[in-house]
């Protein structure tokens, strides 16, 4: 007989991905949500194997588990680092986004409009890594025009004091403010400030606005209660000679919820794609192509297409 233990809960859980028979998901993360988890590297692989299932559940109970884990899952990253645990492995871009964690990295000037807009509480500047005071020489004083001679006779300028007195509590809405009012075109003025390489931290503090609780909303789930399909058994030339799918446009609101979750979903990678950045809610469409799988497609904003 063998002493070498059995797979633990969270290796069936993960086993569980490949439908191979096994104990039921939803009991596995029923025993799970009872375990304290202890190293963050345990959590991340939990949260994924959740996400997976999520996306591809077997059943409506593996559904509802894996969601409501999903959805408090803020409470275990704030028990780790209750606990004193090193929570840098959880930024990682390749796990990025979890609930309870934060984003911090210096986004375009276009990427930082929206996310102010979108999460106007949980956006901010992240100034406490900023120490490059020479590149708020240069703008300063565009928007401050009695720090312009400061600025000339002292090299140790409080330029943060200056943005508390004249912003008051939000200094990241004021400084956007600020840039939005510069003359000339929109790339000039958003280069005015992607210059600075100001850092912005999002404290992803609501689970709906993580990887762990983002959601588009469907009438129809569907189950995954068989094996995952391998790649050899799908034919190119079988899915091209079938019947043609079905494409239809969507209204210029439902546009704006594709093109924010999109949005939302890869600036928590640490990524910007212009085709997202400057996409128009007015030009999406939708083709459903069957298996719970969905597919928008949308085009830019007119004033950032080709000629």
């Amino acid at each position: 007989m063998s002493d070498r233990p059995g797979p633990s809960a969270l290796e069936q859980l993960e086993a569980a991905k490949t439908r191979r028979p096994g104990p039921s998901p939803a009991r596995l993360i029923e025993v799970l949500s009872r375990e304290a988890f202890r190293d963050a590297k345990s959590l991340i692989r939990y949260h994924e194997a959740l996400l997976f299932l999520r996306a591809y559940p077997a059943d409506r109970k593996t559904l509802e588990a894996a969601d409501a884990e999903l959805l408090r899952f803020g409470e275990r990253v704030r028990g780790l680092e209750g606990l004193g645990v090193l929570l840098e492995p959880l930024d990682d871009p390749e796990v990025s986004g979890i609930a309870g964690t934060a984003i911090t990295t210096d986004y375009s000037f276009d990427v930082v409009r929206w996310l102010k807009r979108r999460y106007p509480r949980h956006v901010r500047p992240y100034w406490e890594a900023f120490d490059a005071t020479d590149r708020l020489r240069a703008l300063w004083p565009r928007f401050l025009p009695l720090l312009e001679e400061e600025a000339l006779e002292d090299a140790n300028v409080p330029y943060r004091e200056w943005l508390a007195a004249a912003a008051a509590k939000d200094d990241l809405a004021w400084l956007i403010r600020r840039i939005e009012g510069l003359p000339g075109p929109d790339p000039e003025r958003a280069e005015r400030y992607d210059a600075l390489a100001l850092e912005v931290r999002w404290e992803l503090e609501d689970p709906r606005e993580s990887r762990s609780g983002m959601r588009w909303p469907t009438r129809k789930i569907f189950f995954q209660d068989g094996p995952l399909i391998n790649r050899r058994e799908v034919s190119l030339e079988a899915e091209l000679a079938g019947q043609p799918i079905s494409v239809r446009d969507v209204t210029p609101r439902e546009g704006a919820r594709v093109v924010d979750l999109v949005r939302g979903a890869t600036v928590l990678r640490y990524r910007e794609y212009y085709g997202f950045t400057y996409a128009d809610p007015s030009h999406v469409r939708r083709a459903d192509i069957g298996r719970g799988v969905e597919i928008f497609v949308f085009g830019l904003e007119r004033s950032r297409r080709l000629p």
